[in-house]
This record gives structure tokens, C-alpha cells and sequence, in this order.
């Protein structure tokens, strides 16, 4: 069975949805076009509700949690390559970082839940916090395969239920360019973390485009400052993981070297240009017909396939 047969049974196992056809429709388009089912979803839900691309309001918490289309992006994503590196590259970056037992991790905005049962099957006497909105699909999808695995993972689905000082480790992946304060997320991370606790962090903030409707643009601003910013909350930069994930400690006897620092801090400098310079302020119009184009270019694609 390949990847993408393995993902529409696990679909139909641990979701809402039972249509294979549908799912294989959906989940091939995703392959082809990352992003186009969130973007699809969020064109249509676009016509009933308040609601623009790339701006939060609280409709945007609403689309999160009665749309399907992330489903299908984040499954998609976890077949590939790229992102099976992650998760190696995480798993490795543990296991030398910490040699004791009974690691505690918490992972913010998990989604499917796929890391969270990963490292869970991979780590030995680990206690493994698995926080997303509780009324959000991916929560639930994250449950059902967390029972069928026999993965005792605790679930959390409020903020306030994040114990405080207690985590030796905890992971935030492509989380805060959703979210319109993310400075908020980062003082929450290291108020979770214990005192030689360690974060690993990814962020797409550069990412402000038609397929990623959900990333804000008020967030353009943080392009290349993800390593300043949470020095000024307080923690020690550690080191950067291929191809993009950042690793923070509030333990304040941990350094990074100079001329390391200095090469990573560069390549941020430069990709900060680069994400300015390519990104362009068009109007709700012009991004609605891009979405027509696409979904027609799309459509003509898959009848191609068949």
C-alpha cells in the first residue's frame, strides 16, 4: 500500500469523512497544488462570512474548526519527504540534547497528530502533551488515531490547562503566522518550559500568499526576526536544524557560538529581503480571480488524470 492509499484509510478511520473517492480527489490535488483545498475552503466560506485573506478576525477561528481543508493539507504534507526529515532531525536533536528519562514534551498546534504519536513510538518512558482547539477536526482526527495506536497521549484542548514551569521540551511547528500576536505564544512557551527546558520552532511569516490564506500579513513584519524575538523574551538561542527549525533554551548557561551565530543570523537577514521584496498588498478582487484561475487550471488537471 502505498503512502497516499495508507492516508485515505486513515482518513476514513479517524475522521468525519467516508467517501474514498472524494478523499483521493482531494488529497491528489493537494499533491499537485499545496494548499489549494484550505484555499478552496476558504473561498467558499469566504461568501457567507466576514472574512478576508490574510487578516484575523474571529471568523477566522470559525473556518479553522468547521472546514475540512487542513485536514487535507496537513496529511499531505506528512507523506512527504520533507516533512519525514522533521521529524528525524527532531527525533536526533532529543535524544542528544537529553539523556535523562521521563522526558515531558508538549507539542502546540499538532494538528493530525502525527508528530506527537512519532516521537511517543520513538522515545522510551515519555510523557507526551498533545495540545490543539478541542473543537477543531484535527482534534479530533489526533484522538481516534491516538486510541487505535494504543499511544497514551494526553490531549489538552484549552490554553489554561498547559501546566506552568513543567515541560523539558516543547515543540511549536508552522504555528505562529496564524496567530495575530505571536508574541503572546512565545511567552506562553517559556512560561510552559521547566528551567533547562528547550523549545524547537518553526514559523512561515514570509509565507503571505494566495495558497496560504491563513498566514497574516500583519506578521510580515517578524520575516527574519524569529531568533531576536525570543531573545527579548528571554531565551538563549541554541542552534538551527535543516531545514528550518529554530531551537530556544531558557537556560541561561547554554551558548551558541560567535561565528555560528553570525552565519545563521545572516541567512535570516537575507531571506527577510527576500520575503519583503516578493511579497505584494493585491487587493480581494484580484486575489478572488487568482483563486478562479487556479481552481480552473486545476479542475482541467485532474480530468486530464482520469
Amino acid at each position: 500500500m502505498n503512502a497516499i492509499e495508507k492516508m485515505i484509510k486513515d482518513i476514513v478511520k479517524y475522521s468525519h469523512i467516508n467517501d474514498e473517492s472524494s478523499i483521493r480527489d482531494r488529497l491528489l490535488n493537494e499533491y499537485t497544488l499545496s494548499g489549494i483545498n484550505v484555499l478552496e475552503d476558504f473561498y467558499n466560506f469566504k461568501q457567507n462570512h466576514d472574512i478576508n485573506y490574510f487578516e484575523y478576525n474571529e471568523n477566522m477561528d470559525i473556518f479553522y474548526t468547521q472546514t475540512d481543508g487542513f485536514l487535507f493539507e496537513l496529511a499531505a504534507w506528512h507523506c512527504t519527504y520533507d516533512r519525514w526529515r522533521w521529524k528525524i532531525n527532531l527525533l536526533t536533536d532529543i535524544k542528544k540534547r537529553f539523556k535523562k528519562k521521563d522526558l515531558k514534551i508538549l507539542l502546540i498546534g499538532d494538528g493530525l497528530g502525527f508528530d506527537s504519536l512519532f516521537l511517543y513510538q520513538n522515545l522510551k518512558n515519555i510523557e507526551i502533551t498533545y495540545f490543539e482547539f478541542e473543537d477543531s477536526k484535527s482534534f479530533n482526527f489526533a484522538k481516534n488515531m491516538f486510541i487505535d495506536n494504543n499511544a497514551e497521549i494526553k490531549q489538552i484542548g484549552k490554553l489554561n490547562e498547559i501546566k506552568q514551569n513543567y515541560y523539558d521540551v516543547v515543540i511549536c511547528l508552522d504555528v505562529l503566522e496564524h496567530i495575530a500576536s505571536p508574541k503572546i505564544i512565545i511567552n506562553n512557551i517559556y512560561d510552559y518550559l521547566n528551567n533547562k527546558g528547550v523549545t524547537y520552532i518553526s514559523e512561515a511569516f514570509g509565507a503571505v500568499e494566495l495558497l496560504r490564506p491563513t498566514h497574516l500579513k500583519s506578521n510580515i513584519k517578524y520575516v527574519g526576526k524569529i531568533i531576536n524575538m525570543f531573545k527579548e523574551e528571554g531565551y538563549t538561542f541554541l542552534d538551527k536544524l535543516i531545514p528550518r527549525i529554530y531551537i530556544f533554551t531558557k537556560d541561561k548557561q547554554k551558548k551558541i557560538g560567535f561565528i555560528q551565530y553570525f552565519k545563521i543570523a545572516l541567512k535570516e537577514l537575507l531571506i527577510s529581503f527576500y520575503f519583503k521584496l516578493r511579497y505584494k498588498n493585491k487587493s480581494v478582487d484580484e486575489l478572488d480571480q487568482t483563486y478562479n484561475i487556479i481552481i480552473t487550471q486545476l479542475s482541467y488537471l485532474s480530468n486530464e488524470k482520469k
